[in-house]
């Protein structure tokens, strides 16, 4: 006998953590979710509503496909109103991901011809106030074949873009270290060259400060980025370890030993300045952007800033800030031809080689095709939340981690998967007597098979059996794929819980990774009640779970400098606003009722 519920009836979600990796301290985590998209998205509306800069999603094309029910059997090949259902199901989910969007967030839909100008006629309605862009992405240059009279090369990346007067989408080659030098595009009117200390490529102050942004300060380019080709831009910039601050520019390192090799650099301080040389992740020697006259202008004025400590390396990441002068700047075009975007190559051949074995999920995306589609958006926000609740094989996760390895970025990525197990693979379990739910079964399924072994390798540098991943196999910025990534991450899985026992503090250890979630997914978890209330060091949030102990949780709250929300567990609202009342207003409040049912209840009906 199997218990089943009504689609429309009450849910009380947890999350119940499967898997977690930790590569560096006060960095927030990506987070991974098992999960109906459609209740996931549902409980992301406590935790992130109006949160959200960009959503990225690549949903089942609706082709009658029957490799993963996943990707396109949610509908009959057959069925009369095969679209409308299809625009049914999307319709429910979009409407629930419009909320989590900030003001200024944008959507972008993945889809092919079978669907293209119906999505595209279902998002006009539900953002009628947006402007709407189709852009065409080659992803396969030879053509298909199983398309009568055109061999379709192409796939359409639908914009959904907030008019707020002002442009929201960078072009590709404003992002330093994205495009490779083959890259089929208008030549780049604003390299940095840094050859001589003259004027022709010093930044113009602009009226539109939204065309600034940092970049790091050693040239990233294949041709003439490298200290052998330039050395006269290799010198330290002195780094003030107390202040974090870049002080000054040393001279270019020159000299050369009996055998006429280049002199290795010095690492130990100077007058208590700290050295930081251009050597990227690979230990390579590179050069900055600028001779170091013009380096030591840029510091003057401010336009050099001190990044995130890489423990590995011992050293800083450099950052400069640059800002496009607006009578040129570029403006992203609407066809993208680029080898990087071939699924094949990028998408599962990279997935392959990832994992170790093939045929672990059909028709990935190119890693290339993600991440130009996610910087064009955050180019110009390094801490972007991005969420896909259609994850597939967790290529946006890779690509917001490889976008912050070429930025020193901090993006965090939101991604949503089911474990749904494919066709073949379902027949053959079915004989076996087993069933969704059996260990034998899940462990075939989308996000065992593909999406968490691909997130771990992609941050690791590991396959799934230990492996390190072949050290010549490379990023196209040079980058290996066995070196990883400064990223964390977190896997979960949705569960529902039972009404009857769900009192918070039976259920505080499901509602616990929510919490986590709001206050931005960094730092410690509060995972059991010990206490009137709960605020570890370095956390970035608080709970009050007895309303009398306030006094004090106040006053650890004004004495924690890292705080960005607190919680207090009250069905009284006279004490929840007093309290409110008391905390600063740098931090976040949040309530939560004595009753779990009547905080966390989902899929009781939601506006639009």
């Amino acid at each position: 006998m199997i218990v089943i519920r009504e689609f429309g009836d009450p849910i009380y979600p947890g999350l119940r953590s499967v898997n977690r990796i930790e590569s560096v301290e006060n960095k927030p985590f990506h987070t991974v979710l098992n999960a109906e998209n459609y209740h996931a998205l549902e409980m992301l509306q406590y935790t992130h509503e109006q949160q959200v800069d960009l959503i990225l999603i690549d949903p089942p094309y609706n082709t009658g496909s029957r490799d993963w029910k996943y990707n396109n059997n949610y509908v009959d090949d057959n069925d009369s109103y095969r679209h409308s259902k299809w625009l049914s199901f999307m319709e429910k989910r979009l409407l629930l991901a419009k909320r989590l969007l900030k003001p200024d967030g944008i959507v972008i839909v993945t889809i092919d011809e079978y669907e293209a100008n119906n999505l595209g006629l279902l998002l006009k309605n539900l953002f009628p106030s947006h402007l709407h862009y189709s852009i065409s992405v080659v992803t396969n240059s030879r053509g298909s074949t199983g398309t009568r009279n055109f061999g379709v090369i192409d796939e359409k990346a639908l914009f959904v873009v907030p008019d707020l007067g002002r442009d929201l989408i960078s072009s590709r080659e404003s992002f330093p270290g994205l495009l490779t030098e083959d890259a089929v595009l208008a030549p780049q009117t604003e390299e940095v060259d840094g050859t001589d200390d003259s004027d022709d490529d010093k930044d113009e102050a602009a009226a539109d400060e939204t065309s600034a942004y940092w970049t790091t300060a050693y040239r990233t380019g294949a041709a003439t980025s490298y200290r052998i080709q330039r050395p006269n831009q290799f010198y330290p910039i002195y780094v003030d370890p107390e202040t974090l601050n870049a002080v000054r520019v040393g001279e270019p390192l020159l000299n050369r030993d009996a055998n006429n090799e280049l002199q290795p650099p010095s690492f130990e301080k100077v007058g208590g300045l700290v050295p930081v040389w251009p050597i990227d992740e690979n230990g390579d020697e590179r050069v900055w952007a600028f001779v170091a006259t013009r380096m030591a202008d840029e510091i003057t004025v401010g336009n050099v800033a001190v990044g995130r400590y890489n423990k590995r390396r011992k050293t800083w990441a450099i950052k400069v800030r640059r800002v496009k002068k607006q009578d040129s700047r570029l403006k992203e075009r609407t066809i993208w031809w680029d080898a990087r975007y071939d699924s094949g190559a990028n998408g599962t051949s990279l997935l392959t080689a990832l994992l170790g074995r093939a045929s672990a999920f059909p028709f990935p995306k190119s890693l290339y095709t993600l991440t130009d589609l996610i910087a064009v958006c955050t180019a110009n926000r390094p801490d972007a939340v991005i969420l896909d609740f259609f994850a597939g094989s967790g290529t946006t996760m890779h690509a917001t981690a490889y976008l912050n390895s070429l930025d020193d970025g901090s993006r965090r990525s939101i991604s949503v998967t089911n474990n749904e197990v494919g066709v073949n693979a379902q027949l053959a379990l079915v004989k076996k007597a087993l069933k969704p739910g059996d260990e034998q079964w899940e462990v075939q399924g989308i996000f065992r098979q593909a999406t968490m072994p691909r997130c771990v390798a992609a941050v690791t540098g590991h396959r799934p059996g230990g492996e390190a991943i072949p050290g010549s196999l490379r990023y196209k910025s040079g980058r290996a794929m066995c070196l990883g990534f400064n990223e964390n991450i977190e896997f979960f899985e949705l569960t529902y819980e039972d009404p009857d026992r769900v009192r918070l503090g039976a259920a505080f250890v499901a509602v616990a990774p929510l919490l986590w979630l709001m206050a931005g997914a960094t730092g410690p978890r509060i995972n059991v009640i010990d206490g009137p209330f709960a605020l570890p060091a370095g956390g970035r949030y608080g709970v009050l779970f007895d309303v009398d102990a306030w006094p004090g949780f106040v006053a650890a709250v004004k004495g924690a400098d890292s705080l960005t929300h607190a919680f207090v567990v009250t069905d009284s609202d006279a004490v929840y606003q007093r309290v409110v009342a008391e905390l600063p207003d740098a931090v976040t409040p949040g309530r939560l009722y004595e009753s779990y049912l009547r905080t966390f209840t989902i899929n009781t009906g939601v506006e639009s």
